[in-house]
């Protein structure tokens, strides 16, 4: 019985660990989303229905694309920027200096 609960405690730890650790390499990769001049923001949420409702943001750019994100502080619209995004669904917004 010893062996048995020493080998689920060991089993779980492990797991853990590497799910932990998975989590954190992914949090290190930003990868290039979309990039263009910002317009306006509109936020949705979900129906209702669902138990947990969550918050989504599409964010427009001025040469018509579009991109969902989750709710991030923006910059003034007319502010050229790029959005990236981790591979734990988490985005970061970055102004695009100008270079005269």
């Amino acid at each position: 019985m010893f062996w048995l609960l020493l080998a689920v405690i060991l089993f779980d730890t492990s797991v853990f660990f590497l799910l932990d650790r998975y989590q954190k390499n992914q949090s290190k990769n930003w990868k290039l989303v979309a990039e263009g001049v910002f317009q306006s923001i509109k936020y949705h949420t979900s129906p209702k229905n669902m138990r947990i409702p969550i918050k989504i943001g599409l964010v427009l750019f001025e040469d018509g694309k579009y991109c969902m994100v989750t709710p991030v502080d923006m910059p003034p619209p007319g502010t050229p920027i790029r959005i990236y995004k981790n591979g734990c669904a988490e985005f970061k917004i970055e102004e695009v200096k100008k270079t005269a």
